[in-house]
């Protein structure tokens, strides 16, 4: 009678391997992510969100617009008035929200310009714009190209005559530019060989308030 044959000895070694072994054709798994990774991401996240929300805050809390600065144009005035030799255009007894923002006195050929800003009391604006001549001038520029009257149209700018009004004993023309609105009205001959325009895109209530309230000096 025949013994039967032991099967093969078998290698721990070997089993160990195959047992490591992958199957084939399946992919080994997804290594896991950094729990370092996600935290970055988050503080990204939050100063992100942290920035946009700053940033709107700032945003809401500015100002629709800034206020009109103000100055003392009566005092500006009284300078003008020694640097020149001249009375220059004040307005005296303004009501209650009228201010001043800008004055300025600058050269226009050999003739000197008066100029005064006034914010209105329904937040317009008009300007006080006097055109002063030397004694020895024309009215021209050093150019000889523009008059008093091309002067006063560039101050009015393109506009219609709409009727005269009587102020303070003198007659003034009133103009009118529409789309815009832009009112103007105008003395071209003032007082002490000069020229006024008043301008703006105030009201012709407010217009007539600022021109009545001006002192323009003697004749």
């Amino acid at each position: 009678m025949t013994e039967p044959t032991p099967p093969p000895a078998t290698d721990p070694a070997a089993e160990n391997v195959e047992a490591g072994a992958q199957p084939s054709g399946e992919a080994a798994p997804a290594p896991r992510p950094r729990r370092g990774g996600n935290w970055k991401s988050m503080l990204w996240s939050t100063l992100i969100v942290t920035a946009i929300v700053l940033v709107w805050y700032v945003m809401a809390a500015m100002p629709d617009s800034v206020p009109d600065r103000t100055v003392d144009a009566d005092v500006q005035a009284e300078v003008a008035e020694r640097e020149t030799g001249r009375d220059v255009a004040q307005a005296v007894g303004l009501g209650e929200g009228w201010g001043a923002s800008h004055t300025s006195l600058s050269p226009d050929g050999a003739d000197r310009v008066w100029h005064v800003t006034y914010r209105t009391p329904e937040g317009k604006h008009l300007s006080i714009d006097q055109r002063i001549l030397s004694a020895d001038s024309d009215g021209q520029k050093s150019d000889g190209k523009a008059g008093i009257g091309p002067w006063v149209d560039s101050v009015a700018g393109t506009s219609e005559a709409t009727g005269e009004v009587e102020i303070g004993g003198r007659t003034w023309e009133t103009r009118l530019r529409p789309d815009p609105d832009r009112r103007s009205a105008v003395l071209a001959e003032a007082p002490d060989r000069s020229a006024v325009v008043v301008s703006g895109d105030a009201s012709e209530a407010e217009l007539r308030e600022l021109v009545e309230a001006l002192e323009l000096g003697s004749d």
